[in-house]
């Protein structure tokens, strides 16, 4: 049952989308924390971190990780 709970947890992590906040930031730093950035258009992209991405005005959510392959080639249609 616990490693059940674990993986439960651990999986809603890793597929969880963050918005950007309202007021984005200007200066980011240089730390690579890779995330796959949501477009205002439904595009998805990597970006080098969550500063990173939400510094971008046409971005409006991330999750943490690089996309995959099947997120960049299906918003390429």
């Amino acid at each position: 049952m616990k490693k059940l709970i674990i993986l439960s947890l651990i999986t809603l992590n890793l597929f969880s989308q963050e918005n950007c906040p309202e007021v984005r930031s200007q200066i980011c730093t240089m730390i690579y924390n890779p995330v796959c950035a949501t477009f205002i258009d439904n595009r998805m992209e990597t970006k080098s971190s969550p500063c990173t991405a939400c510094s971008d005005k046409n971005i409006i959510s991330y999750k943490m990780e690089p996309c995959n392959k099947n997120e960049l080639i299906q918003t390429k249609k």
